[in-house]
């Protein structure tokens, strides 16, 4: 298929900007000769494809639409450029008509008009956030009217609130997974947890196998919140507090801190030893709620997620990535430990630990010689997030050469974070800490894991900045924990 290059624009992402693109598409249309009622399509199907992408966007100050119109020898090419959550678009839930007059969920509507006013449309979106959506619509073929059609473009105006509904709440089943992965997609609005609550089949899968325990707070049009908490090890010791997402017509009413009530109470009673919560550092609204819920800081990571909607302004083009406060929470009395702690953080890792209730004592022990045996580690990387955690189960005299040869493939595979955590029950954390500062790694700060030890927990960052001035946090110690980190992350090796 022959192409010409009719017209290339570039706007900002931003919807006051769009009826230059349809006047533009319009005109095109016109003179390639295709009837108003066509014109009317692409520039329905043009509108909503930018409407789609400012929603899956970053949201950042400097979000740019790439349009360019080229004569097809079929018709109209459209293709739209931008950058955004890099989701599998064909596993989000589908456009449900029934769903749409029931329960005026609209997940999916967008793409489903798109795909109804072009004749064909093909989407690639890439891991760094690259996003082409093309469309062709044919010149003189007649199209058989749907029923779900529309002729009135939108204009991007925000759609009235919902009135406010009465929830009640339940354990998730895995036939709500659909309900779910739809009221992410349209409560949430940005990936600030894991992808994998925006596809259904994986929920429902999560659900099944017991990987995640979740809350649902429903109403008389479904499901209106979700809470979960997801297995962090085999053992079921250690579960993460997440997904939390709720929608308008249940807002204002304290439903998100009852499902997370609902999902400790329940943890408690199965015996869960303790609770993690990661909260964004782009702001403090998610920081406020956590606290509120007793969770206690131990952890600044930087650059843990990947780029998402903006809640301040980023001078850059592209955003950064987001650092994460980690948040514990112990459901089970502690026993009392004896910890190695490097000299040199002793005292900001005793203000973390003072946050918490069970006994913990520092002792100085030096290690004149490391064990003969390897260093036993494991290394969990995930590429689509970008991250990968080494953690050190036991020492051996190779310790600092198996690290660095981990941290070397980390480097080498593009992951912009790598943390490693060590054993404070281990002597050989205490006298190896520096050697490891001196790979680049810097503190974190502590964190507990599966085995109900504690660990200290070290980050090294690959090719990007900190972003200390994008950093909000809302308690005392967390002002305190980053103005630490930010000292150790300057003296960095």
């Amino acid at each position: 298929m022959t192409e010409t290059e009719l017209i290339t624009l570039s706007i900002p992402a931003d919807a006051d900007y769009f009826p230059c693109v349809k006047f533009s598409a319009r005109e095109c249309a016109t003179r390639l000769g295709f009837p108003p009622r066509d014109c009317d399509r692409i520039c329905l199907a043009l509108e909503e494809a930018m409407l789609d992408a400012i929603r899956f966007g970053y949201g950042g100050e400097h979000d740019r639409l790439h349009i360019s119109l080229a004569r097809a020898s079929m018709g109209l090419k459209m293709l739209l450029k931008s950058r955004g959550l890099a989701l599998e678009r064909e596993n989000l839930p589908k456009y449900n008509p029934s769903f749409a007059q029931q329960g005026q969920d609209l997940t999916g509507l967008s793409f489903h008009l798109i795909q109804k006013m072009v004749d064909t449309v093909s989407l690639t979106v890439q891991d760094d956030g690259q996003i082409e959506l093309s469309m062709l619509k044919r010149l003189h073929v007649q199209r058989i009217k749907d029923e779900a059609e529309t002729d009135t473009p939108r204009d991007g105006t925000p759609r009235a609130e919902h009135a406010i509904e009465q929830y009640s709440l339940r354990l998730a089943t895995p036939g709500d997974a659909d309900a779910i992965s739809r009221l992410a997609l349209r409560a949430h609005g940005t990936v600030l947890f894991s992808e994998q609550i925006y596809y259904p089949e994986r929920v429902r899968e999560m659900i099944a196998t017991g990987e995640m325990v979740s809350a649902v707070a429903v109403t008389q049009s479904g499901v209106m919140g979700h809470g979960g908490l997801v297995v962090q090890d085999s053992d079921g010791c250690i579960e993460e507090l997440t997904y939390a997402v709720v929608d308008s017509r249940v807002r204002g009413q304290g439903c998100a801190t009852d499902m997370a009530r609902f999902l400790i109470d329940g943890a408690r009673e199965r015996g869960v030893y303790a609770l993690q919560c990661f909260a964004v550092t782009s702001h403090v609204h998610s920081q406020r709620a956590i606290e509120h819920l007793d969770f206690r800081e131990c952890a600044l990571l930087l650059g843990t997620s990947s780029p998402a909607r903006h809640w301040d302004h980023d001078d850059g083009e592209r955003p950064n990535r987001i650092g994460n406060l980690l948040y514990t929470k112990f459901l089970q009395p502690t026993e009392p430990m004896r910890l190695h702690v490097p000299a040199r953080h002793r005292e900001m890792i005793g203000k973390l630990f003072a946050l918490r209730s069970g006994p913990v004592s520092f002792v100085d022990t030096q290690v004149d010689a490391l064990p003969t045996e390897k260093t036993q580690l494991t290394t969990h990387a995930d590429f689509k997030e970008g991250w990968a955690l080494i953690t050190i189960k036991t020492y051996g005299a190779d310790a600092v050469a198996q690290v660095q040869s981990q941290l070397a493939n980390a480097v080498s595979g593009n992951l912009p974070v790598v943390q490693l955590m060590l054993p404070l029950s281990d002597p050989c954390t205490a006298t190896l800490c520096e050697r490891f500062e001196a790979l680049g790694f810097f503190f974190a700060g502590v964190g507990t894991g599966p085995d109900r030890g504690e660990n200290l927990i070290l980050q090294y960052l690959n090719g990007i900045e900190p972003g200390f001035d994008s950093v909000y946090v809302h308690s005392d110690i967390a002002k305190e924990l980053v103005e630490y980190v930010r000292g150790c992350e300057a003296k960095r090796g």
